[in-house]
């Protein structure tokens, strides 16, 4: 699924520093993997910077200026992150 500035993007993020299709979220066997499509930038995980990478709970990745975290398990309204 593709995450990017593009309208079209399954995860549209507001970033102008993020490409129309910045990189790809795929869900396999239990684990999320996100992947760079080229964009600007790249894609940084835990601030390295990687082609692909399966996310664990906690990991953050960044495009552009965006960092977003990947947290697994059930929501709990009101729930911070611990490290």
């Amino acid at each position: 699924h593709p995450l990017g500035r593009s309208p079209e993007a399954a995860y549209r993020v507001n970033d102008m520093r993020v490409s129309r299709f910045h990189c790809t979220l795929s869900a396999e066997d239990g684990t999320v993997t996100v992947a760079d499509t080229g964009g600007a930038g790249g894609v940084l995980v835990n601030g390295a910077k990687v082609q692909a990478q399966v996310l664990g709970h906690g990991d953050t990745f960044q495009v552009g200026e965006s960092l977003i975290s990947y947290l697994t398990g059930p929501y709990t309204p009101g729930a911070t992150l611990q490290g």
